[in-house]
């Protein structure tokens, strides 16, 4: 299938059994379309980099694209409409797919055959339409060679003039079309090529939108070309200018539209703020000529004409603030806000005052055609925060109350769904700040489109918005049973919801576009404001979101019940669910002062979603529990991963300890003292030494004054831990002279031992006491440092070098008044093996104290 030796001999099949010729006849669209995914889908015309070794692969490859080339070419140049068609198809097929160098050296020679179709009067509406496309993939891959953006531009300024002329025939909406998106790619990759014709590209496309001859559709299309067309200038002026035009031309249009339903005054307010005072006014958007038409009175086909209008500019002015501009521009917000906040202000009710200045047919038209323009103006209040984002800060509490007072008022789904979409993005652009001011009005507006869902018994007790919430006797009844939480709920849930249909049977439910939307903005704010100031609202809705999600799981998964609804209720129903337990899982995430009451519910959701495997419900479920994971388990985790304080002692750790080679990883738990002082204590360590050597002939046997030497000796030891490294050289000189002084008063009292113990007294005396970890020591409990001093094997009696370690043991006190090394490696050893001992207690375990020794 990928063996690029059989691509040269499928395209070379493909002209010579798919094409048309003189001999067979034209194939049908659907042929020609399977011409099409076949060359896509085996990269036919790519010619693949092959290396030195494949050179004739290469040129068959070559040959055979140039045949296809050579062939297709011979079409477009056809007479013949049907041949010329299939050619033009084929050849933005080959710009498109086709490898860069052939590209480069060949695209001089397609476009003039694409221009001449375009141009020629005799080309049908079929041959233009082709050519408007092709033209469009010649132009888009010519934008990825930035060494051709001088071709680029000059080859679209030819196209200016044939683009026009397309749009001003009465051609057709396929041609218009077609045309409008060839003008868009030019202006999108080279816009400097239409700068001569700019002012005559407005007014044409102006015309266009404000002539009632286009549908909907086709209106918009015009709309993005008159957004992208500041481009053609690049700068800041020409981006505002437009903005200012199409915002008078929008209230000059909404003052003939909202006559007798608002005040006079009203757009001239609004047009200051377009145009303060002292400023010179713009022309009128598509120049002084305008065709007569533009000024049709508001009572005259208001559906065809006036509505089609303004929706078109609105949706220009959103494509203009979320569209990319190459510079900084200033967005007037404030006429902005003044705009949507004056269509939504409408509501088709009448004002005593002005009540004569219009007729019962304008406002019957108006009322049907209210909707739209509504869903319009919350369009352009979504690319305003989708512009602006947190710069819009300063005017969020004007926005916060136009939303608040509008939703009060709204009663279409659509509209409602809006309103959701437009409140979740608030929330989550704006932050926590925006959930004080609308978290009790999506609560409400909440309740009210989920209220089928509330099928508990005491839903009236949630719709007063009690701030303690207890949903049923059963559920107080058996707080303490945790096990049986979930599966209460479900049945209370199933038989309460039972009661609630057969109750509201004949009530209007609300669609399910608004319970998702209504779920997606309940999302937001436990998120963004979950935890701020919730008090009174908080028990409601996690009770809320809990019932929903539970009622709207409780007669199975979306796709349990596909083959009974068709597919667009089932992907609905589907999503509803997912919404469902995308707002649970923000209530139990959301931070509180208490464990979340319904997580066991919701784990029992999730696991049972889980199940629902290949499916959008099944990976969130999986998501959901990992995310609970830390309310299931909770645990306080350090910032940072920290080595043991203790070393491990293994199985080997006696064999270490009997050649007194010890492991450099007990290194690192010992206390860190610089090289410098490291030297000084060497030279204490020393002198200490040579003192105890001179007193071989004394014996030390006393056990109560040898623990108060051990007392003194490791008070010492602490200080050398907290203090500095000049502080630990004072403190060993201290050391030593109180040892000395002890020694000498211990000798007056005690008999000489025989040389024997001397010798052996002289192996063991030599102590490091620099080494100390940083456990505490436990004198009351008998417990104290052991010595383990490391020889040399085979180097004679004076040991080389010395450590002391300590470690804590319960009950483990050695006797310092007998120096035999076998008592006291048997003591050493016994320790050791009591922590290798799998049947010692904890009790008998060191206590680890954390942080730095010398932080103390």
């Amino acid at each position: 299938m990928d063996d690029c030796h059989l691509k040269p001999p499928m395209l070379r099949s493909v002209v010579r059994d798919l094409l048309p010729d003189k001999k067979r006849p034209f194939p049908s669209p659907t042929d020609l379309l399977s011409v099409l995914s076949h060359v896509r889908a085996h990269g036919l015309l790519s010619e693949q980099q092959m290396g030195t070794t494949e050179l004739k692969l290469v040129e068959d490859w070559r040959t055979a694209v140039d045949g296809w080339v050579e062939y297709i070419v011979s079409l477009a140049s056809s007479k013949t409409p049907d041949k010329c068609w299939a050619g033009v198809c084929f050849l933005g097929l080959t710009c498109e797919a086709c490898c860069s160098d052939r590209f480069e050296s060949s695209y001089t020679i397609w476009f003039p055959h694409l221009l001449e179709n375009i141009q020629s009067p005799s080309s049908t509406h079929i041959v233009k339409v082709a050519c408007c496309s092709s033209l469009s993939d010649l132009f888009t891959r010519l934008s990825h060679f930035p060494n051709l953006k001088k071709d680029g531009t000059l080859y679209a300024g030819k196209l200016t003039q044939p683009i026009l002329q397309l749009l001003n025939e009465d051609v057709g909406e396929t041609i218009c079309d077609a045309a409008l998106s060839l003008l868009c790619t030019i202006l999108s990759f080279f816009p400097s090529s239409m700068q001569r014709h700019y002012e005559t590209i407005e007014a044409v496309i102006t015309s266009k939108i404000m002539a009632a001859k286009s549908n909907l559709n086709t209106k918009k299309k015009f709309g993005n070309v008159l957004a992208l067309l500041p481009k053609v200038k690049g700068n800041e002026d020409s981006w505002c200018l437009t903005l200012q035009k199409i915002l008078i031309a929008i209230n000059s249009i909404l003052t003939d539209v909202f006559q007798g339903f608002e005040e006079e005054k009203k757009c001239a307010e609004i047009m200051k703020m377009i145009v303060p005072s002292g400023k010179i006014p713009p022309p009128p958007l598509g120049g002084e000529t305008l065709p007569e038409e533009v000024y049709i009175p508001a009572t005259r086909r208001l559906h065809d004409v006036l509505v089609p209008k303004l929706t078109t500019l609105m949706h220009c002015l959103c494509i203009m603030l979320t569209n990319p501009y190459p510079l900084r521009v200033v967005i007037p917000i404030h006429s902005l806000l003044a705009t949507v906040r004056r269509v939504l202000q409408v509501d088709g009710s009448f004002n005593e005052s002005l009540f004569l200045l219009t007729t019962s047919m304008h406002h019957e038209l108006l009322c049907a055609e209210l909707p739209a323009l509504h869903v319009s103006s919350l369009d352009l209040l979504i690319a305003i925060i989708k512009s602006l984002r947190r710069q819009l800060l300063p005017h969020g509490i004007n926005v916060a109350r136009l939303l608040t007072e509008y939703s009060r008022r709204a009663r279409l789904p659509s509209i409602r769904t809006k309103v959701y979409s437009i409140i979740h993005m608030l929330l989550i652009s704006m932050g926590a700040g925006m959930s004080l001011y609308l978290a009790q009005e999506i609560v409400n507006s909440a309740f009210s489109d989920l209220n089928d869902y509330l099928a508990l018994g005491n839903s009236s007790m949630l719709l007063n918005k009690q701030p303690s919430i207890i949903p049923s006797k059963t559920f107080q009844k058996n707080h303490r049973r945790k096990r049986k939480h979930a599966s209460l709920m479900s049945l209370e849930c199933h038989n309460a919801d039972d009661i609630s249909i057969k109750n509201g049977s004949n009530k209007q439910q609300t669609p399910l576009s608004v319970r998702i939307a209504a779920l997606k903005a309940l999302e937001a704010l436990l998120t963004v404001g979950g935890s701020l100031n919730s008090k009174d609202w908080r028990p409601s809705v996690d009770f809320l979101v809990v019932t929903v999600a539970t009622n709207a799981c409780r007669a199975g998964w979306a796709n349990e019940v596909s083959m009974s609804v068709p597919e667009d209720v089932s992907s609905s129903v589907a999503d509803f669910q997912l919404a469902a337990l995308e707002a649970l899982l923000a209530s139990l995430l959301s931070g509180t002062q208490a464990r979340p009451p319904f997580l066991s519910q919701g784990l029992d959701l999730f696991h049972r979603g889980r199940q629902e495997t290949g499916t959008k419900l099944a990976a969130f479920c999986a998501h959901a529990l990992l995310s609970l994971e830390i309310l299931i388990h909770p645990r306080a985790l350090p910032l940072m991963y920290q080595l043991p304080q203790n070393p491990s002692f293994d199985e080997g750790i006696c064999k270490k300890i009997s050649t007194m080679a010890f492991n450099n990883d007990i290194k690192s738990n010992l206390l860190s003292i610089p090289k410098d002082d490291m030297g000084l204590l060497d030279v204490e360590e020393e002198e200490l030494s040579n003192h105890c050597l001179d007193m071989d002939d004394e014996q030390i046997s006393a056990d109560d004054k040898h623990t108060e030497t051990i007392k003194r000796s490791s008070k010492f030891s602490e200080d050398i831990t907290r203090n500095s490294s000049a502080a630990i050289v004072e403190c060993k000189n201290k050391m030593s002279q109180n040892v000395d002084a002890e020694m000498e008063s211990l000798g007056r009292d005690e008999m000489s031992v025989d040389g024997e113990r001397a010798e052996q007294s002289r192996s063991k005396s030599r102590i490091s006491s620099c080494d100390v970890s940083d456990d505490k020591l436990d004198f009351e409990r008998r417990s104290s440092p052991i010595l383990a001093a490391e020889t040399a094997p085979g180097k004679g009696d004076r040991p080389l070098g010395t450590r002391l370690n300590l470690a804590v043991e319960k009950g483990v006190s050695p006797n310092r008044s007998s120096y035999d090394l076998d008592s006291n490696w048997r003591k050493v050893k016994d320790v050791v093996l009591s922590y290798d001992s799998d049947f010692s207690s904890m009790d008998s375990l060191p206590d680890i104290v954390d942080g730095d020794p010398e932080s103390e």
